[in-house]
């Protein structure tokens, strides 16, 4: 019966450290997740502020 468990409990220790390497193959760097965020916050600002020329009526040219 022991002998049962151990086998069951090693079965169950491979299974979570495969999970474990599967999640850690999907981590992304903090620096360029950092670099991606300040690069698609200045995106965001860049359009945010040609939505707001076209919709002041500021640069009637800025869709173009």
């Amino acid at each position: 019966m022991e002998l049962r468990h151990n086998s069951r409990i090693e079965m169950i220790d491979h299974r979570v450290d495969a999970i474990e390497i599967k999640l850690a193959k999907d981590y992304v760097d903090k620096g360029d997740l950092q670099a991606m965020i300040e690069k698609l916050d200045d995106r965001m600002d860049r359009v945010d502020s040609k939505l707001d020329r076209i919709l002041l009526g500021y640069d009637r040219n800025a869709l173009g």
